[in-house]
């Protein structure tokens, strides 16, 4: 199947082969042609499907642009995914001179304001700022063709669920409804229940089958060191090394630059400039290395990622397959390595309870110290010398 078969504008397909979008991924095979049809939609897919493209070009193809007020919102659970949501809106939507904007907390909404002022199609954002700009009197609703909602169980994750309930008690009373999640909580199945009107329902969750998992049993002490062989010995271009809180992606961080090793790291408690920053900066290939929490895991894009390290093991089941849904994007080869230690021995087990299937672990090559790439600290060299490598 092509793009060309959904019979989509000269102006919108142009935008598409601009993209060098190859042909559209499953999920956009079956949701784009429902959009067009008018249909609500509910869609069941993994990380890196492809659902953002698959909602915002029949959106766009669709739309007025000779329309002033806005005709799209779209609900994120992240100031980082309503950015990425726009910009990806914005490049399929520029020939047709499609205008979004990005609103969420932590930036002024004055400038947001301003914006709305104007003509403003598509609006992209957090629950909280788009309830306070309503509150306003500043984002009208009543000419809202299509509500989507995207990375739907993080919003109950997080705790917005009563905010986007909120948010569906101000829309008209007709329009479409686009929901996408990787899971279906009760909340969300409720939700579909409730405000959907016979929905088209897709779902496409899958263990992406050109990711290789492999798995490493080791002790707490070998951790820093074995993900330096790992990082060493595969040499990807763009790795993501996930931890599991702030402090430990910090210690991480800081530990990889007294060794001469030069990654970026991502958290929540960094200011959301240092986050765009950091972002920006790895996608656009300036650095190997990322060191991120979970964040990431669900709201941030990022194509032609070759390795994900779980360097701590997830301790909720579903962040696994998140994260490892990073690499091998859109029929891209990846690689997803994961460091279990004796602590750990808990969250295996519910993860083979939740992924269905048990982990088998692969040896470590005893070469680190023969290897001349691998600068060792005063530490690790007295740990090599009186710590047996056998005991991992």
């Amino acid at each position: 199947m092509k793009f060309s078969d959904f019979n989509l504008s000269e102006t919108v397909t142009k935008a598409i082969n601009e993209c060098r979008f190859v042909e559209p991924t499953k999920v956009q095979q079956e949701v784009i042609p429902a959009i067009l049809a008018g249909k609500d939609v509910v869609v069941k897919a993994k990380t890196g499907s492809g659902k953002t493209s698959a909602f915002a070009i029949p959106i766009i193809e669709k739309i007025d642009s000779t329309i002033t007020s806005p005709k799209v919102l779209v609900i994120t659970p992240t100031r980082e995914l309503a950015d990425q949501v726009c910009d990806e809106i914005s490049t399929i939507g520029k020939y047709k001179k499609i205008n979004s904007i990005a609103v969420y907390g932590k930036k002024s909404i004055q400038t947001q304001i301003n914006q709305l002022s104007e003509s403003v199609h598509i609006v992209v954002g957090t629950p909280g700022r788009i309830n306070d700009l309503i509150r306003r009197e500043v984002l009208k609703l009543d000419q809202i063709d299509y509500f989507v909602l995207d990375e739907a169980d993080e919003l109950v994750n997080r705790g917005f669920f009563d905010d986007v309930i909120d948010i569906i008690a101000q829309l008209p009373t007709t329009y479409q409804t686009l929901l996408f999640s990787a899971t279906m909580p009760v909340e969300i199945q409720d939700l579909c229940q409730t405000y959907l009107h016979e929905p088209h329902w897709v779902d496409i969750i899958e263990t992406a089958p050109n990711i290789k998992e492999i798995n490493y049993f080791v002790e707490d002490k070998w951790k820093f060191l074995r993900l330096r062989e790992i990082i060493e010995n595969i040499n990807p271009f763009t790795c993501i090394v996930f931890c599991n809180t702030q402090a430990q992606v910090d210690n991480l961080y800081n530990r990889m630059r007294q060794v001469g090793i030069k990654p970026l790291r991502l958290h929540g408690g960094m200011k959301q400039r240092e986050r765009l920053k950091a972002i920006d900066s790895f996608k656009e290939g300036n650095v190997q290395c990322l060191i991120a929490t979970d964040l990431v895991a669900r709201g941030i894009h990022i194509d032609s990622l070759d390795l994900v390290v779980n360097y701590d093991v997830p301790q909720i089941a579903e962040n696994y397959v998140h994260r490892i849904g990073r690499t091998g994007r859109v029929g891209e080869d990846g690689i997803a390595v994961t460091l279990f230690t004796p602590s750990d021995n808990l969250y295996k087990l519910e993860l083979e309870r939740y992924l269905g299937t048990e982990f088998t672990f692969k040896e470590f090559n005893d070469t680190t110290i023969d290897n001349p790439n691998i600068q060792l600290s005063k530490s690790e060299k007295r740990l090599l010398q009186y710590s047996p490598r056998s005991k991992d």
